[in-house]
């Protein structure tokens, strides 16, 4: 009887303990994209993995060039992740402001990347 009553106290604790822990991919909202960018937005974050501040923009928002007010290390592109094909849209991420230097990343429409070779410092949109 001790012995399953130690049995049952140690299955209850690590339950207690694993509640806690977090889930991979819990922070993605509802349409499955990264927390912060709702379908048709592209997305910036400051951190990787999705996280830290977050900027979105809309290829009807930027005229050529979005220079990021903080260095991209996870980018993201929702657009058509509501359901329609639509447009294709193309992200292209730069390594200097003004869309200058190295191409870090192009990220199509749907896709998400949750870190870059290196920061990106500015962002253009391709239709």
């Amino acid at each position: 009887m001790t012995r399953m009553l130690r049995f049952l106290v140690l299955v209850a604790s690590v339950a207690a303990a694993s509640a806690a822990l977090p889930v991979a991919g819990a922070s993605a909202s509802a349409s499955g994209n990264p927390p912060g960018c709702t379908p048709r937005w592209q997305c910036g974050w400051s951190g990787p993995n999705f996280t830290g501040e977050v900027v979105r923009f809309s290829p009807l928002d930027i005229d050529g060039c979005l220079n990021a007010p903080f260095p991209f290390l996870s980018v993201g592109n929702a657009w058509g992740t509501e359901g329609r094909a639509g447009i294709p849209i193309v992200m292209y991420v730069y390594s200097e402001r003004d869309c200058r230097g190295e191409t870090v990343a192009k990220v199509s429409a749907r896709r998400f990347l949750p870190s870059l070779p290196a920061p990106g410092l500015s962002a253009s949109i391709v239709v």
